[in-house]
């Protein structure tokens, strides 16, 4: 992953973008695409759109006396909740202090990975896709907000671009060793089967690391529903392993995110080669 990426990644990373609270990264990802892309703009559920999804993730803030989190301590590290309480003001929006930090050549810790690393994605992904003179299909770059508590974001976005294929990145919890083997090609029962070997045999062609992962049922992620929308959509999963999810050291391996641009790249130069997708 070249250093623009890494940095683009960083920068995301460092703003607040807590699920239903993301226009700081958001326009992060609007501003780096302007050059290239047309039409960047946002809604009302704070969705960014320039479809190769990713989501953001967080949290709002909640204090209860008699919760266990009453250990969390905001700010000062003060033990009173009264100090707290004339600090902050319930609603307001707060996030771990865990600045990006290179652990090794390609990997690294820092809060939000989830879904940030699918952000830089789609972005070094439609920036490659500039670079090229005919491009068979309209993509979209899609960065749907509220995904860690509805699908709010992605739904509505649906809704207004119908696209006919939906590839999905996101993360998926992982331990040490699954880092630096590649993006995982997710397979199950509501991946379409078509798609999903399509972007396998691109990765087998072109020699592109990677895994596959089955899936039982539903991912969890916004492809459950942006599925079902407009009468069915093509849909399909790409998944980066990521250590420690939701914690404010989750640990990625930056070399994964390669292997997605890469079979991304690919895909979106040759999804016209696939006569239909009906599930085979």
């Amino acid at each position: 992953m070249n250093q623009e990426c890494v940095n683009l990644l960083k920068k995301l990373t460092s703003c607040c973008s807590v699920s239903g609270y993301e226009a700081q990264a958001r326009d992060v990802f609007l501003d780096r695409c302007r050059p290239f892309c047309n039409q960047p703009g946002s809604d009302m559920m704070g969705s960014g759109s320039v479809l190769l999804p990713a989501t953001f993730g967080g949290g709002v803030l909640n204090y209860d006396d008699e919760s266990e989190t009453s250990e969390l301590y905001v700010g000062n590290k003060s033990k009173s909740t009264v100090t707290i309480k004339r600090t902050i003001s319930l609603g307001n929006v707060v996030q771990f202090a865990s600045p990006m930090t290179k652990l090794s050549k390609t990997v690294y810790s820092g809060r939000s990975f989830d879904n940030k690393v699918g952000v830089v994605c789609v972005y070094e992904t439609l920036k490659r896709l500039s670079l090229q003179e005919d491009i068979p299909s309209t993509i979209f770059g899609l960065v749907p907000s509220l995904e860690e508590i509805s699908s709010a974001g992605a739904i509505t976005a649906i809704q207004k671009i119908k696209p006919f294929i939906y590839i999905n990145i996101d993360v998926f919890p992982a331990t040490l060793e699954e880092l630096g083997k590649g993006v995982a090609i997710e397979k199950g029962p509501f991946a379409n089967n078509v798609l999903s070997d399509f972007l396998e045999k691109i990765a087998i062609t072109n020699k592109i690391k990677h895994t596959i992962k089955i899936l039982s049922g539903e991912t969890e992620t916004d492809m459950d529903k942006v599925m079902l929308q407009n009468g069915g959509i093509v849909v399909a999963s790409l998944g980066i392993p990521l250590v420690n999810l939701h914690e404010p050291n989750e640990i990625i391996d930056i070399s994964d995110l390669n292997s997605v641009c890469d079979i991304l790249f690919l895909a979106c130069k040759s999804l016209y080669e696939i006569p239909d997708f009906i599930p085979k």
